[in-house]
């Protein structure tokens, strides 16, 4: 009886529970439907509530997903719209047209890695659809890396509609940049007749913006500057909006160095379009760029005070990225602040943002609070790991870092941190393997490569070194500084392929400006490393043109000046500084070195102090002045005293490694061995690399517990992994700055 009263009620129950999944099914479809119609009718946003209600549900619909992150597309909320669009890409259904959606945001904000990772993942499924092999081929010309294979998509796309107009224009802009001017120049004659013809005229397809701004490529490319330029007025007087038109405007007035008229291109359109946000945000960067500050951030502040609630919104917010990038973070709180007190909610991304600057200012707590608002959970661990990592705790750090990359895969910032956090448990090769992931998801993100180069010169091994300095981004548009070039230069003379035709071509491709005693320099620290000091010698002497006491040149000369007295050539080291120092009296770098030529050339003590007191003189906190009297007080029995200049010397110039070794020794000398090593702990943040401070640390450590003694071990490795040397060169991880 029991038996049966039980089967009873389970059937009861399982018929209970298919009912109120038909009523789950049934209301879900209903307000999908109610979806439908509000988006038909053009009311994005009042579709955008009802989507939300059904994903915050946890539905796991893949229409929903992709109708949810269309909907947040179209109200400019791409960050957002991430999420649901790669949740919607599991579905073989809507992997198409999600990574179409996410493609355009991402082309929006030129992040081509993510437009063309997404639309290659829906290539691999569906390798005809038209429409995604357009986009692609947008997306490979934008890019600028890879145009072979944009005229590829538009060919393919010919092949499938041989009567299509849209992929003509992709392709005579895929020529043009190959240099095929020939092909390029017969097919765009084709394409002006065929836009004469009444059923093609300016529709039929096809991208005009497109096509106006190949004739001005084509027409710059044959010479015809004059007729490029007027066609480019008139095809932004056709398409004011359109945001390749304006690009291209800005980068040809840019090349031809009218950076002025450029900026004024983009405040004539931000006057046409007051909220347009990108347009804004290109003018600002472009006034910071040419030093014109004030004007930026007044341009952000006056926005912020728009009637349009959305635009005084996002301009708050990138007032806020604005001020906290120049160091003003209580301004920057402000700013964010002043966003929240309009009554919308930020997007996550802005919550995000404004959380880092809240850590960055050390209110740890604060930074969470305002994190936790955001629906995105790996946020939170990332700001967690963030704001632990500034404590220096990396343990929990990385812990974070881990599971923020678990939810967000393709963030490079959060593997970069990652790697810091390795470093910081000294655990190298995991280090290695984050800042190899950072590099694959964006080489631009962080200075991941700069860090990884670097290191692998540290443990002696430049080809890695190289192979790392020659990864390009997908977007084959590598931002390079004048720091990350020499670093280039030295790595090519250290591996013996610094040849005149390529050092020519990678400065070409950087497009970066050097000194030629700056490019000297370096292709000299890379020969002294690989073949001695002679051999550096013997290559500066080929750069004939360099006048070393040019100002800027000071570094470049002290390596010349150390190279000829390391080979008996103390006199012409001695004369070559005295030039400079003479010929640049009120500069501290060449006072500094016309001293350390004295000391070289073993001058009488009475000049060496002389041109010592000159130099401090000049810069009274110049490290080298403050070593030097550091030294002299030791000489006469006073550590004391030459702690204080040692102290001043890493204050005022913590990215110099000998101050900090210094400061070391004098307090083992006083027997102030946990100060030593607390020096020396801080000295190994700022200069990960160094095999000397790490061994340094081992030499001091007394501890006998487990886990000090287990770091003990590690940091002994750490030594013997960035301990090597060649020729005297010292470590190049001991040049290598903070964080």
């Amino acid at each position: 009886m029991s038996s049966l009263i039980a089967g009873g009620s389970l059937r009861a129950l399982c018929a209970a529970l298919a009912c109120l999944v038909v009523a789950v099914g049934c209301e879900r479809e209903s307000v999908l439907e109610d979806v439908r119609v509000l988006q038909r009718a053009g009311r994005i946003a009042e579709s955008l509530e009802l989507l939300a209600e059904l994903s915050e549900a946890g539905n796991r619909d893949p229409e929903v997903h992709y109708l949810y992150g269309q909907s947040l597309s179209a109200v400019g909320r791409a960050s957002e719209a991430i999420w649901p669009l790669r949740a919607a890409m599991e579905s073989p259904e809507w992997i198409v047209p999600a990574a179409g959606q996410i493609a355009r945001n991402a082309l929006q904000a030129d992040n081509f890695e993510i437009a063309l990772d997404v639309l290659d993942r829906a290539l691999e499924h569906d390798p005809d659809d038209i429409p995604t092999l357009l986009l692609r081929s947008v997306a490979r010309l934008r890019s600028r890396r890879d145009y072979e294979g944009a005229l590829r998509d538009a060919d393919r796309v010919l092949e499938l509609e041989p009567s299509s107009f849209q992929p003509l224009p992709l392709r005579a802009a895929a020529l043009l940049a190959l240099d095929r001017i020939d092909e390029a120049g017969e097919l765009i004659a084709v394409l002006e007749e065929k836009m004469g013809e009444a059923d093609v005229g300016l529709g039929g397809g096809l991208d005009t913006a497109l096509w106006c701004a190949t004739r001005v490529t084509f027409a710059a490319e044959k010479g015809e500057a004059e007729q490029a330029s007027k066609q480019l007025e008139a095809c932004l007087e056709a398409h004011p909006s359109d945001p390749r038109l304006i690009v291209l405007a800005v980068e040809r007035f840019e090349a031809q160095g009218d950076f002025d008229r450029a900026i004024e291109i983009l405040q004539r359109t931000l006057r046409e379009m007051p909220d347009a946000r990108d347009l804004r945000t290109s003018l600002v960067l472009r006034l910071q760029a040419r030093g014109r500050g004030e004007e930026a951030e007044a341009l952000l502040r006056a926005a912020t005070a728009s009637e349009s609630v959305s635009t005084a919104a996002t301009a708050w917010a990138d007032l806020g990225g604005f001020l906290s990038q120049t160091g003003r973070l209580d301004e920057a709180i402000a700013a964010y602040r002043g966003l929240l007190e309009l009554g919308v909610e930020p997007e996550p991304m802005i919550l995000f943002a404004f959380g880092e600057v809240l850590v960055r200012a050390g209110r740890y707590d604060e930074a969470r609070s305002i994190v936790e608002r955001s629906p995105v959970e790996a946020h939170r661990h990332l700001i967690d790991g963030l704001a632990e990592f500034k404590q220096e705790r990396y343990a929990e750090a990385l812990e974070s870092y881990t599971a923020g990359s678990r939810l967000w895969p393709d963030n490079a910032v959060a593997r970069y941190y990652s790697a810091l956090c390795a470093e910081g448990l000294h655990d190298i090769d995991r280090a290695v393997e984050e800042y190899r992931y950072a590099l694959r998801i964006d080489a631009n993100a962080t200075d991941a490569r700069l860090r990884l180069a670097r290191l692998h010169l540290a443990e002696g091994v430049p080809e890695a070194a190289a192979l790392v300095l020659g990864h390009m981004p997908r977007s084959g548009m590598l931002r390079s500084t004048p720091e990350s070039v020499m670093l280039e230069l030295e790595v090519l003379a250290r591996v013996g392929r610094a040849s005149d035709a390529l050092v020519a071509r990678l400065l070409e491709e950087r497009n970066v400006d050097l000194l030629p005693g700056q490019i000297a320099a370096a292709l000299a620290k890379g020969v002294r490393s690989r073949k001695g000091p002679a051999a550096a010698v013997q290559l500066v002497a080929r750069h004939e043109d360099v006048n070393w006491a040019r100002p800027g040149h000071a570094p470049g000369l002290r390596g010349l000046v150390r190279d000829l007295a390391a080979t008996g050539r103390s006199e012409e080291s001695l004369a070559l500084a005295q030039r400079a120092a003479a010929a640049n009296p009120k500069v501290p770098e060449f006072q500094s070195l016309l001293a350390t030529a004295l000391e070289q050339a073993h001058a009488p003590e009475v000049e060496i102090e002389a041109a010592y007191s000159r130099l401090l003189e000049l810069e009274p906190d110049d490290p080298a002045g403050l070593m030097y009297r550091a030294r002299i007080a030791r000489e006469h029995g006073s550590d004391v005293a030459a702690l204080a200049f040692l102290e001043r010397a890493v204050e005022t110039s913590p990215e110099d490694l000998a101050p900090h070794l210094a400061w070391a020794d004098v307090l083992v000398a006083l027997a102030r061995t946990a100060e030593a090593k607390a020096v020396l702990e801080d000295a190994l943040i700022a200069f990960p690399y160094s095999g000397d401070v790490a061994l340094r640390i081992v030499e001091l450590s007394k501890e006998r517990d487990a886990p000090a003694a287990q770091r003990t071990q590690a940091l002994a490795q750490r030594a013997a992994r960035f301990g090597a040397r060649t020729s005297g060169e010292p470590s190049t991880g001991g040049t290598d700055g903070g964080r």
